[in-house]
């Protein structure tokens, strides 16, 4: 049907960030948005659509009568005009001023499938926020999500009042030997400060097991944002790692963004114990689901490969021998003190074609080296190399490896 999106369709690119801006409440509070289609172009938004307020001889819109929170018709905001005539449209607004829009119903509609609508509107960008897609990225980013959110930010939770920070976590559990690499969240007020922490080995709670990454902040625009993990946090398969945040929305007391089931909205929204997790001081914590059986946080963890700092090693002739399956390791100091090391996954922080790996982020991983065929071909005792990890540095290093004893 027309209003059915086709199954199987690819994805074209990553969203990692969205801008919030706030609805215009008066008709010439403008400025958020004229300065929004400056700095990031078409901006998302609402109206609602009344055939009768429509004018196909200059294609302009104007609706005077009653106010709707939800305007029902999304659209894109390209641009305005300050002093496009108020005698353009088909009922008359009290003053001059419109925005140009783009519709969504082909370039045989309107002016090659663009409209004006008035500045008096009062259901345009009124009371609903208006969103800037900004930082979309390729789709080979990263290469896996994990979340309890497919349907995104419903509502807020907390505790009110002057009780603006907060603390919420997910638990998941890796499905392939991969590296962590970022998570994304929502925040409801601009220069809301965070931290981010990750945690391995979380099977009692969200901040149980090893504390992995620890990374601090401040988000400067409500919406829904990505950080990145300065240093990419290597997950073997089957590993409970948890995340956790803890926001601060300046003027806003409920800073948790939750996703729960919302009659005729949400209704497909489901969650279980043990998969989020919502705290008001970052010790004790609770299970989402006591709070609402449908309640999942919306924070999602990104894995893959992609690469931070490109480097080459190239290792020396391995001897063909039979050896034990315990990997050996190469350490690195990078130059910011951080150990490095190579670990054999699936995904992991390193590349080996060959006998040359290349390391491709900051963070700890470890090698299992093959040759000829051999899986179990690795060092009975770590062998260790030193090298230092120059940030952006695209030079070769080679390190030459003697031959690996047998045990």
């Amino acid at each position: 049907t027309w209003n059915t999106s086709p199954a199987g369709l690819p994805p074209q690119k990553h969203l990692q960030d969205v801008i919030f801006i706030p609805g215009r409440g008066a008709p010439l509070n403008n400025d958020l948005l004229k300065s929004a289609v400056m700095a990031y172009g078409g901006i998302f938004t609402s109206m609602s659509w009344a055939s009768a307020a429509y004018y196909a001889a200059t294609a302009s819109y104007y609706y005077n009568g009653s106010q709707s929170v939800d305007g029902g018709h999304a659209v894109t905001l390209a641009g305005w005009d300050d002093n496009y005539s108020k005698g353009n449209f088909f009922i008359t607004p009290p003053g001059d001023g419109a925005f140009l829009i783009k519709n969504s119903w082909g370039s045989s509609w309107g002016q090659s499938g663009y409209f004006w609508v008035s500045y008096y509107d009062v259901n345009f960008a009124f009371a609903s926020p208006s969103y800037a897609f900004v930082n979309n990225q390729l789709v080979t980013n990263y290469t896996r999500k994990y979340d309890y959110d497919p349907l995104g930010y419903v509502n807020s939770w907390g505790w009110g009042g002057t009780n603006t920070t907060a603390s919420f976590a997910n638990v998941f559990t890796s499905v392939a030997a991969e590296q962590l690499q970022a998570v994304s969240f929502y925040v409801a007020s601009d220069n809301s400060p965070y931290t981010v922490r990750v945690y391995t080995s979380a099977t009692t709670g969200p901040t149980s097991g090893v504390l992995a990454a620890n990374t601090s902040g401040t988000i400067s625009t409500a919406g829904y944002h990505t950080v990145v993990l300065p240093n990419p946090v290597s997950l073997a398969n089957g590993t409970k790692f948890s995340v956790v945040v803890q926001l601060t929305t300046p003027g806003y007391g409920y800073p948790v963004p939750g996703e729960s089931a919302v009659q005729a909205y949400s209704s497909a929204a489901t969650a279980s114990p043990g998969q989020s997790y919502i705290s008001q001081d970052g010790s004790s914590w609770l299970d989402a689901t006591i709070v609402d059986a449908t309640l999942n946080v919306c924070l999602k963890a990104f894995t893959g490969t992609s690469g931070l700092l490109p480097q080459t090693i190239t290792f020396g002739t391995l001897s063909n021998k039979t050896l034990p399956t315990a990997p050996f390791t190469v350490s690195a100091t990078a130059s910011s003190g951080l150990t490095v090391s190579f670990n054999s996954q699936t995904t992991p922080i390193c590349t080996v074609s060959g006998t040359t790996v290349t390391l491709v982020a900051v963070g700890t991983c470890t090698i299992q080296a093959t040759q000829a065929g051999n899986t179990n071909y690795a060092a009975a005792t770590p062998v260790n190399r030193s090298f230092q990890v120059t940030p952006g540095s695209q030079t070769p290093q080679s390190i030459a490896f003697g031959a690996l004893s047998t045990k």
